[in-house]
């Protein structure tokens, strides 16, 4: 009985402090080349404490131009180590993207800076464009209503075997 309560407690201790499995970053950069402005975006689906590629999506840019996903180089990782961003090798040209993006180049990296181009195949990436990169802290997570039903179960079965204890000792 006890094996069996202890078995029950571990598996649900194991379910709540469950590690998240993905880290997002929005990141900006003021654009050094092809007409300036804000660029904004997200990365997402990042590992932490390893290396990914990730997924990134430019949310917006003032100089109107480049908004969409972009689909990295083969090569290209991102390096989070404790829910930092500690090493980025990004490059994406327009002609693999998807969509509204076919026009535009995208590059990141942590020390050379970052750059967008309106020219598919342009390399855009300049010091003058230190990018920002911010961690997106996940909202919580509400306990499970099945937490709930395991919670009573147990209960339920310590109290039965201390009823049964009680009518041995008897």
């Amino acid at each position: 009985m006890r094996r069996v309560l202890a078995a029950l407690a571990a598996s649900a201790a194991v379910s709540i402090a469950a590690p998240a499995w993905a880290v997002t970053f929005d990141f900006s950069f003021t654009n050094a080349f092809y007409g300036g402005g804000l660029v904004e975006g997200t990365i997402s689906g990042l590992a932490d404490n390893g290396p990914s590629p990730g997924t990134v999506v430019v949310t917006s840019n003032t100089g109107g131009f480049g908004v969409g996903a972009y689909n990295g180089n083969e090569e290209n990782t991102f390096v989070v180590a404790n829910g930092v961003i500690t090493d980025i090798a990004y490059g994406s040209f327009g002609t693999g993207n998807p969509g509204p993006t076919t026009c535009c180049t995208l590059t990141l990296t942590v020390d050379a800076g970052g750059g967008l181009a309106n020219v598919p195949d342009g390399v855009t990436h300049s010091s003058a464009s230190a990018v920002t990169y911010t961690r997106v802290e996940p909202a919580p997570v509400p306990l499970p209503a099945p937490l709930a039903l395991l919670a009573a179960g147990i209960a339920l079965l310590v109290g039965l075997g201390r009823r049964r204890q009680a009518r041995a000792v008897a």
